[in-house]
């Protein structure tokens, strides 16, 4: 009898290990999805950075490429998007309900590309008269633009067409993304100009739903960026 007792206490302590040990199992899973526009993929610089913080803190994620004014909506929302890859800083004042995760990421530059490759751009006073293209969602271009005249297109590839055809003088735009686009369309006769019309510092956004992982991860991103600037200085040493 004693014995029989004994097995169904074993047997029930194991069905509760298990349990509590599925359930850490899921607990461990949380995944958290990352909009970003639709030019970027999981190769990049910046999502492998914060991809590896969130690793960090046992969280995984996934990236989901949309159009720039979409990703920026969606992760406003927090439905089908948890968190914004990057944005400047004047996400706080256009997405209430982002938390920002006070950790500057690699700086984007904002770049003018056109066709004609004699043209001089210093400033964006120099756009004055010309056709000019942006990515729709780009709030900081837009509001550097000011009363000059812009169309706002879907994504960098389309614009880049726009250039290529015709359609648009000039298009001011993220640099570093851009020109990954640039290269892989492999067209000729778009040209980026230089110097940039500015360099801008990005930051990672979560929604307030998951602002319990705002700390660590914020910390994580920091030792991560520390440990990447630290094996680039020591690339360049060797």
């Amino acid at each position: 009898m004693i014995n029989t007792i004994a097995k169904g206490m074993i047997a029930g302590l194991c069905s509760l290990l298990v349990a509590l040990g599925t359930h850490s199992a899921f607990a461990s899973e949380r995944e958290i999805v990352i909009g970003t526009l639709s030019d970027v993929d999981s190769s990049h610089p910046t999502y492998q950075l914060v991809q590896e913080a969130y690793r960090r803190i046992g969280v995984r994620t996934r990236l989901l490429s949309l159009p720039y004014e979409r990703s920026e909506y969606e992760a406003n929302r927090g439905r089908i998007v948890d968190a914004e890859l990057a944005r400047t800083s004047e996400a706080e004042t256009l997405f209430p309900n982002l938390v920002k995760i006070d950790v500057p990421l690699q700086p984007v530059t904002v770049t003018v590309f056109t066709s004609n490759p004699d043209l001089k751009v210093r400033s964006y006073a120099d756009l004055q008269d010309l056709r000019i293209d942006t990515v729709r969602g780009m709030q900081v271009v837009v509001s550097r633009l000011g009363n000059l005249p812009y169309t706002e297109v879907a994504t960098i590839e389309q614009i880049f067409k726009r250039l290529e055809s015709g359609r648009s003088d000039v298009a001011v735009l993220p640099g570093d993304v851009a020109s990954i686009v640039l290269e892989r369309m492999n067209i000729r006769g778009v040209y980026q100009l230089t110097p940039n019309l500015e360099e801008l510092l990005l930051y990672h956004w979560l929604h307030l739903q998951h602002a319990d992982l705002a700390e660590p991860l914020a910390k994580a991103l920091r030792d991560v960026i520390e440990e990447h600037e630290a094996q680039q200085q020591l690339s360049k040493s060797n």
